[in-house]
């Protein structure tokens, strides 16, 4: 059993870390050359963003620069919010073509994963910071990849995930034989097969 002052000593030493990990997130400083408002669907020319703890703080022109921020000059570039992609599928292969349940039975959970992290990383490196994940990732791969990226072991957007994809019977695998059929559903889909489903 732990005693009172090692219960203690450890929540300070939790506590501390947490402000360490806190005060490590550096403050940009960005001089834009062109700044997209979102709101009012305009470019602005010449502006300044504050970004402190991961968050715009402040957008304007003649800011002041914060003590020890990181300046970053973009005066011969365009800044833009975020984007936001709502329907992807970063776990499976990204073809029209491909066949996802051959996908399924040919590879690994862990390449699949490992796959949705080089695809993560590629979709936050061209401006997308959230996206809508909508399965085709086994029954929880999509889960593993938005916990690796939040606990920042790969870059990554932010991911919204359904773990399973609601699916009829069959679902997307019909041209299976039967017995290969309903593995690959099953490991894929949660199938609604009525009124309670």
């Amino acid at each position: 059993m732990f005693c009172k002052k090692k219960l203690i000593a450890i929540a300070t030493l939790l506590l501390n870390s947490f402000v360490i990990m806190a005060q490590q997130t550096p403050t940009y400083f960005i001089k834009a050359g062109k700044f997209y408002d979102s709101e009012k669907n305009v470019f602005l020319k010449n502006q300044e963003l504050i970004v402190t703890g991961g968050k715009i703080t402040a957008v304007g022109t003649g800011l002041q620069v914060p003590k020890n921020a990181l300046v970053i000059n973009a005066t011969d570039g365009t800044v833009t919010p975020g984007l936001i992609d709502a329907h992807t599928h970063l776990l499976t292969l990204q073809k029209l073509t491909d066949n996802l349940a051959i996908d399924a039975m040919m590879n690994s959970g862990e390449t699949r994963v490992l796959r949705g992290a080089g695809m993560a990383r590629s979709f936050l490196e061209s401006g997308f910071t959230a996206i809508r994940d909508l399965g085709n990732s086994g029954y929880y791969l999509d889960v593993e990849l938005k916990r690796a990226i939040r606990n920042k072991y790969v870059p990554g957007p932010k991911m919204l995930v359904s773990g399973p994809i609601l699916s009829a019977i069959d679902g997307q695998f019909f041209q299976l034989p039967l017995k290969e059929q309903e593995k690959i559903t099953t490991s894929e889909y949660r199938v609604i097969k009525g009124i309670e489903d």
